[in-house]
């Protein structure tokens, strides 16, 4: 039941958040996305994570269109690249970053071992840090981060660089899109490494220092005590979890 509920309110909250005219017959999900989610060279794996993921209101809030150039932060196996791959269409281009620190505890995650799979001419591949992302200025139009912005409180990434190169990297009037899963107030980052979880106002403080505008985002709130590891059984799926929509100001923010 608590997954129907939460399923049906991302319906309800996609719709509410598109543009007019923007959905298919009877209300449900716009032709693109639908499409992008049945694309027939999306595995079943991605397939079932559809309806245990925020994906559809990221999806809402990011507004990728025909042409878009998107950063795909933390990639992983491409869960989100494939589907940012289907709506940003043969003139656009979607990124996959992932560091080299997470391929080597999972090779799967090798570009070359990545292309005998996900086989798009719109995606590229990108290696390295997550502060060390190289492009050029005003390079994309959107950033996400689906769910990784926990795994870069640890010592050798520099978020405050990690922040500015977004700042950067996106166009005027770009926006940087980031979910994660809720810690308890109060935590910052201390259970980032134990937990997945990271404090919703620590991302907030972080990226506006970085120059971004926070212009809106989503809750998704589920029967979670938010004191377990968000791959605890118990609530793997149906953690409490924040979107947050950031835009490029006009110039970064002065350093104290």
């Amino acid at each position: 039941m608590i997954r129907a509920l939460f399923v049906s309110a991302i319906f309800l909250n996609l719709a509410s958040l598109l543009p007019a005219g923007a959905q298919t017959a009877g209300g449900s999900l716009p032709a693109d996305v639908r499409a992008a989610l049945e694309a027939p060279d999306r595995d079943a794996v991605a397939r079932m994570r559809d309806q245990d993921r925020e994906t559809l209101l990221l999806l809402a809030l990011a507004r990728v269109t025909p042409g878009t150039t998107v950063l795909d932060v933390g990639s992983g196996g491409g869960y989100m690249a494939m589907i940012l791959s289907s709506l940003t269409g043969r003139n656009g281009r979607v990124d996959m970053h992932n560091s080299p620190n997470w391929i080597d505890q999972l090779p799967g995650l090798d570009p070359e071992n990545l292309k005998r799979r996900i086989r798009r001419s719109n995606i590229r591949f990108i290696t390295t840090e997550f502060d060390a992302i190289d492009s050029a200025d005003a390079e994309y139009d959107v950033i996400v981060m689906a769910q990784v912005y926990h795994d870069t409180p640890i010592g050798y990434i520099n978020r405050r660089k990690m922040n500015e190169n977004f700042f950067r990297m996106l166009k005027p009037g770009g926006r940087l899109v980031i979910s994660d899963h809720h810690a308890l107030d109060g935590r910052g980052t201390s259970d980032a490494v134990k937990f997945h979880r990271i404090e919703r106002s620590t991302v907030v403080d972080e990226v506006l220092q970085a120059g971004f505008r926070l212009d809106g985002g989503e809750e998704i709130e589920m029967p979670d005590k938010r004191n377990v590891s968000v791959f605890n059984p118990a609530v793997r799926g149906e953690t409490d979890r924040f979107i947050l929509v950031f835009t490029k100001a006009s110039a970064p923010a002065p350093r104290p």
